[in-house]
């Protein structure tokens, strides 16, 4: 019984961390999006700048 019940918590263990390294992933994987996004919103912002400069 009592193996059973260490058994249980190691595997508990392991998804525990399996979530964590899962959110890790997605974690770095929107912060690339974030950073992208950024760098495409401050290209549209210089573009504006030198339309309305054209204006």
């Amino acid at each position: 019984m009592r193996q059973e019940v260490q058994d249980c918590h190691l595997e508990m263990d392991e998804m525990h961390d399996q979530f964590r390294e899962d959110e890790a992933i997605e974690f770095r994987e929107m912060q690339k999006d974030l950073e992208a996004t950024a760098k495409n919103c401050r290209i549209l912002q210089f573009k504006l700048r030198k339309m309305e400069r054209r204006n």
